[in-house]
């Protein structure tokens, strides 16, 4: 198989090189911008699910009741995309500073926030999630439950990335900040997922 150019982004890999790459012992993948991968490819297959209903119904995507979300999830699409980009960046500034000793504050304190902003976003996409598992049909309850799990689990490795920083920042107060961001974050997408996964499999039932 031919190689892929090595400054070729993320976006333009064929999944055979995107795997190679991240799965290469001569790379250090960011754990945000994989997980933020896969919190992508979950949201996809809900936003898939969607438009196939919205299609179903034979009137304009924006004059059903799938319209909202549809729209909804492209713009999270978006949102998910520019964060797996941010976070190839924040990671690479990391490893930089690090390699030249302690990681200045500014570097450490984006390397925390910007997986935080993140979650947040995944957050937002469970509660689509929530409202596409309330509208859809019984047959799109599996894929609608998927895409959830992807998004929880994506989101829970952010915050399992960002606890161990946290300890680091010199700031107290701003430390203090993030621990209760993360301490937000945690219960608010196990509730979400839980509403996800219970009300597709009485869609399912």
């Amino acid at each position: 198989m031919p190689q892929e150019p090595e400054d070729e982004t993320i976006w333009d890999l064929r999944l055979a090189a995107l795997c190679d790459r991240i799965g290469s012992p001569d790379t250090m993948p960011a754990p945000g911008e994989t997980a933020m991968i896969a919190a992508l490819l979950g949201l996809q297959q809900i936003r898939g699910r969607l438009t196939a209903s919205a299609e179903r119904l034979a009137k304009p995507i924006g004059e059903n009741r799938f319209g909202p979300l549809v729209e909804a999830a492209l713009y999270l699409d978006r949102d998910l995309r520019d964060h797996v980009e941010t976070l190839r960046i924040v990671a690479d500034d990391m490893a930089a500073a690090e390699r030249d000793g302690k990681a200045p504050e500014p570097v450490l304190q984006a390397a925390i926030e910007m997986p935080l902003n993140a979650v947040q976003t995944c957050v937002e996409a469970l509660t689509l999630a929530q409202r596409a598992a309330a509208l859809a049909e019984a047959d799109a309850a599996p894929a609608i439950r998927g895409g959830a799990e992807l998004l929880a689990a994506a989101a829970r490795t952010m915050l399992d990335v960002v606890v161990p920083l946290i300890g680091r920042l010199p700031d107290a107060a701003l430390a203090a900040q993030c621990r209760r961001s993360v301490d937000h974050f945690g219960p608010a997408l196990q509730n979400r997922y839980r509403e996800v996964e219970d009300l597709t499999r009485r869609r399912a039932s």
